[in-house]
């Protein structure tokens, strides 16, 4: 999607959004900025205005749809990129950022799952904003008069010393145990020498800000914003963020239900990171992350401790396992790749039955009206799905599971 619509911004050719999109080093820090700053820069286009709409002609609903998805993860990853590349920008109003990127995160991933974000990004992203939290108000405590970074929260520490066995190495990409461990010690001193005497130490004084390429060598004298800790109030720059979050949020097509952190909160044990109660983190519960949790936990009407759609999980679970219990008293259990032989055998998954069971459209897979419809859309090949155990399954997953039997399934397989 975002292939195609790159080349709708200026100076912007199909080979151009291809390096973007799939850059030789995945690890490029400058090229991925550039990324979220075109997909930021694309959320501005109105594809119901010209050239991209006629005049006197209805705008695609496609397109339009498409835009509002984009314009959603701008806004994410502008809150997300903003507060440790924007010089100008005080403690307060990182703070404020990093708010609201934790509200539009929670709330989306509250409603997709891992549809819209992987479970260990989602963790991996508030814990880091958790962590930046948590070191300013550790910071009052230890010295409310003092500045407070988020360039010390992030890696330039280790790239640093990286760089500094790279130099004592002679840039060597050959070398062997001991002389990895003597470049190391060497560069463990010359960093106690730079932390002993900072005026030695230039940084990164031959790099450029206003390039693109070494935005990700920002140092603490290129920041002028004002960073004294005791001049941000984080309970006030909290709640400004969250606010800058709910009036996003009101302009997409979500319900007003699906945004009130206030009331999604106050059910117990449920916060950003623990998005769906009972102490169960995204990537951390790896026996629970097959589990469907796509819908947003609600909070009963009649003021009871337990929301109702959590009461309806649990009879659910208690008939899961009453029908659990009754199979295994009736016949053996069986392994997946047994049951799935067996399936396949009496033909009962759909879709796997050869050239008889489909057709020449893509779309038309062999469906039996009471299983629910195949997936279907732009990217999506219904064919490459099984009907597998009520749901349907990409042949992909079968295969890995069948191949590797030692393999963890993640919550997409």
């Amino acid at each position: 999607m975002l292939l195609h619509y790159f080349t709708w911004l200026d100076d912007m050719d199909k080979d151009h959004a291809n390096k973007l999109l799939f850059p030789d080093d995945p690890q490029d820090v400058p090229r991925a900025v550039k990324l979220i700053r075109t997909i930021i820069h694309l959320a501005k286009i109105d594809p119901t205005k010209p050239p991209y709409t006629d005049h006197n002609r209805i705008p695609d609903v496609d397109t339009i749809i498409d835009f509002e998805a984009i314009k959603m993860l701008a806004q994410i990853l502008h809150h997300l990129l903003e507060p440790f590349v924007d010089p100008t920008l005080s403690l307060s109003q990182q703070v404020s950022y990093i708010s609201t990127c934790s509200h539009l995160l929670f709330c989306q991933y509250c409603l997709n799952h891992a549809a819209f974000l992987l479970n260990q990004l989602y963790y991996d992203i508030t814990t880091a904003m958790k962590n930046i939290i948590f070191c300013i108000a550790k910071q009052l405590w230890l010295d409310s008069s003092s500045k407070f970074s988020l360039l010390d929260v992030r890696t330039d520490q280790v790239e640093v010393l990286f760089a500094l066995i790279w130099m004592c190495g002679g840039h060597n990409s050959t070398v062997n145990y001991k002389q990895g461990i003597d470049c190391l010690c060497s560069a463990c001193n010359i960093s106690d020498i730079y932390s002993q005497n900072p005026d030695l130490h230039c940084g990164h004084c031959q790099l450029n800000f206003t390039c693109s390429e070494h935005v990700d060598h920002i140092n603490h004298g290129m920041w002028q914003g004002d960073t004294v800790v005791h001049n941000c109030n984080l309970q006030a720059a909290w709640s400004d963020g969250h606010a800058v979050a709910v009036s996003i949020l009101s302009t997409s097509p979500l319900f007003p239900e699906d945004y009130d952190f206030n009331r999604i909160f106050s059910v117990e044990d449920i916060d950003l990171m623990c998005v769906f109660g009972g102490g169960k983190y995204p990537s951390i519960n790896q026996e629970d992350e097959g589990e469907d949790r796509t819908v947003l936990p609600q909070v009963d009407s009649q003021g009871t401790d337990t929301p109702l759609q959590l009461q309806a999980l649990d009879a659910l679970d208690e008939e899961l396992q009453i029908i659990s219990a009754t199979k295994e008293d009736e016949e053996p259990l069986l392994s997946f790749e047994d049951q799935l032989e067996n399936e396949m055998e009496s033909g009962l998954v759909e879709g796997f039955m050869g050239p008889s069971s489909s057709t020449n459209s893509e779309t038309n897979v062999a469906h039996h009206p009471s299983h629910p419809s195949p997936p279907s859309s732009k990217g999506i090949h219904p064919l490459d799905y099984l009907f597998y155990k009520g749901k349907w399954v990409h042949k992909a997953s079968v295969c890995q599971l069948l191949l590797n039997k030692d393999l963890s399934a993640k919550s997409h397989d």
